[in-house]
């Protein structure tokens, strides 16, 4: 008896109880409610972090393409992204002209320090006879100045139409606005076809 007693009395100064196995102590170090509550806790801060993400991506208008609310992939087709789209930019005149409207761009011209200046495509966005101006629609002007560019009157052709292509360059006026020179009116673009239902004809009249 005085053997157990010493064992349980060098159990006590160690920390330890000498009935318990200590395999069995290991394993149930392993399973400690607080490791598993740490683990939850860290999948608990991902999870909180990906709503996070995601509910401020919808706030705030904005769609990516790894957005829950990112359309489905469908091959050819266009996507915006955050308010901008990859198709073609319908103010980009020079991308949709034909290619009978291509030969006659004179493309650029050297200027007076010898560099060479790429003239810009653009379309005729408004004009008023009374006062004597317009503006021109420009994809590459509007990314230089953010404005359209302005056109006198010295410029105009007579007739002119409202969305006829014309290069142009580009130089800033006396009120420091964009202003079209040398310029090269180009034909009207054709008319896109439109569809239309067939109306049924009557009948050629029967000849007795």
């Amino acid at each position: 008896m005085a053997s157990t007693g010493a064992a349980v009395d060098a159990g006590d100064k160690e920390g330890t109880d000498p009935t318990i196995n200590p395999e069995s102590a290991e394993v149930a170090h392993a399973g400690n409610p607080k490791d598993a509550d740490a683990g939850d806790a860290t999948k608990l801060a991902l999870n909180e972090s990906v709503e996070e993400t995601l509910s401020e991506s919808q706030q705030s208008g904005k769609m990516t393409l790894l957005s829950a609310e990112a359309p489905a992939f469908v091959p050819g087709a266009t996507v915006q992204v955050d308010g901008v789209n990859d198709g073609p930019d319908e103010s980009d005149v020079r991308a949709i002209l034909p290619s009978g409207h291509r030969d006659l761009l004179r493309q650029g011209y050297h200027a007076m320090s010898g560099e060479w200046v790429a003239y810009h495509v653009g379309r005729l966005k408004s004009f008023s006879n009374r006062t004597g101006y317009g503006f021109i629609e420009c994809a590459q002007s509007y990314t230089d100045y953010g404005v359209d560019v302005f056109i006198h009157k010295n410029s105009m052709i007579n007739p002119w139409h409202i969305g006829q292509p014309l290069e142009f360059a580009v130089i800033c006026n006396g009120r420091g606005q964009p202003q079209a020179t040398d310029v090269n009116w180009l034909p009207r673009l054709p008319l896109q076809p439109k569809s239309s239902a067939l109306t049924p004809t009557a009948p050629p009249p029967l000849v007795a």
